[in-house]
């Protein structure tokens, strides 16, 4: 979530007045007079996601007046995923803490029912961050022939963070 606005960050990056402010002035005291840099984590993360059991949830299905308590905007941050094995398709909603609780609502797409997934918290470790500038450079290939190259990325760090609040906490005091 934005530090100052509240609302969910796209790519480490809000579109708020402030936090684009922020932003620049963090990317300047780095030494980025050009603004090129931007918030990334590692490109290789085997921890991309936890899996737990269905059965460790609670499963609610909601009625058509509980969806609706739940707000207009219920869906403008899910995301769809399509079962590779019975190509039936879902919107999930973000995970949201309460308490010692983790939920999240899942809408299939085919039936239109609607449940609310309840569960403990996940024990997980905050993703390093990172400001760094994308780059990109020529390999040559070994045959030495035109047209023998490939492209690699990369990423020159200037600054490592131990996790996005940190990140949020230097933006807030600059």
């Amino acid at each position: 979530m934005c530090p100052f606005c509240g609302r969910n960050v796209d790519d480490f990056h809000c579109e708020c007045r402030k936090f684009k402010s922020a932003f620049v002035k963090l990317q300047d005291s780095y030494s980025d007079e050009n603004h090129e840099s931007r918030l990334h984590v590692a490109p290789l993360n085997i921890n991309l996601s936890f899996s737990k059991s269905v059965s460790d949830f609670n499963i609610k299905t909601l009625t058509k007046k509980e969806i609706l308590e739940k707000g207009l905007d219920l869906w403008d941050f899910a995301i769809r995923y399509t079962d590779r094995f019975s190509d039936r398709s879902y919107l999930v909603t973000p995970a949201v803490q309460n308490g010692d609780k983790l939920s999240f609502l899942c809408k299939d797409l085919d039936s239109k029912e609607v449940c609310e997934f309840e569960t403990e918290m996940i024990d997980h470790k905050d993703k390093v961050v990172y400001l760094g500038i994308h780059g990109q450079r020529t390999i040559s290939g070994r045959s030495g022939k035109i047209g023998d190259y490939r492209f690699e990325c990369y990423w020159k760090d200037l600054k490592e963070f131990e996790d996005w609040n940190a990140v949020c906490k230097v933006l807030r005091k600059i």
